[in-house]
């Protein structure tokens, strides 16, 4: 049973609601209020809590896109300075370049995949928080009637579980991303600057062939 709606059952059985299935005015049963009221805090907390976590994924997941474009130009570059030092047989020195651009290459493997999970975990709050933030005024709402008078116990507790499976979700993913490490988004085995380098070969070796083919197709 959902925790929000398991109390309202508690305080059922204990008297809050009466016989007929509506919430009793404030004046014969003054646990009501504040027990609701409590309720309606707990849910505060853990919207304000997905809101916090929801800005700083959105920082790291901006610093992170900046990382990735950045690693993308400096890899781009380094196999240009390493294909002119392969034309000036200058191997030695481009295996060096190709080791750069073997660390430089897991780095943005390792970021893309965890600015890909930022990214899905941002679309899920940005999906749940609205949802919750609707339950949450819809059970003020109700609340604020219940202090003028009787609410129905189904519709109350409808709203309630609503409100409880809302939060539920934003703890579940605010959980979800604070059980994560660095581990979980470790993409394999670094490619050597030997394989590297020779990966660099073959495409230098295919730009000249298609240099070569638009040449031929010029004459």
């Amino acid at each position: 049973m959902p925790f929000l709606n398991q109390q309202l059952f508690t305080a059922s059985r204990e008297g809050v609601f009466d016989d007929d299935k509506s919430l009793v005015h404030r004046q014969e049963q003054p646990d009501a209020i504040p027990f609701l009221e409590q309720k309606l805090s707990d849910a505060k907390k853990h919207l304000d809590d997905a809101k916090a976590n929801l800005a700083k994924l959105t920082i790291k997941h901006n610093r992170l896109k900046s990382n990735i474009i950045c690693n993308q130009k400096t890899i781009r570059k380094s196999e240009g300075h390493t294909i002119q030092l392969l034309k000036l047989n200058k191997e030695k020195d481009a295996e060096k370049f190709a080791e750069q651009i073997a660390n430089l290459e897991y780095e943005l493997s390792t970021d893309q995949k965890r600015f890909d999970d930022f990214d899905s975990t941002i679309n899920r709050l940005n999906q749940h928080i609205p949802e919750a933030e609707r339950q949450f005024y819809l059970m003020d709402h109700q609340i604020t009637v219940l202090k003028i008078k009787s609410v129905e116990k189904a519709k109350l507790v409808a709203i309630t579980n609503a409100l409880d499976a809302a939060c539920e979700s934003l703890e579940r993913i605010n959980n979800e991303e604070l059980q994560k490490s660095d581990r979980d988004f470790e993409t394999g085995i670094k490619t050597s600057s030997y394989m590297m380098l020779e990966r660099i070969k073959a495409k230098w070796a295919e730009k000249r062939r298609a240099e070569k083919r638009r040449a031929e197709k010029t004459e």
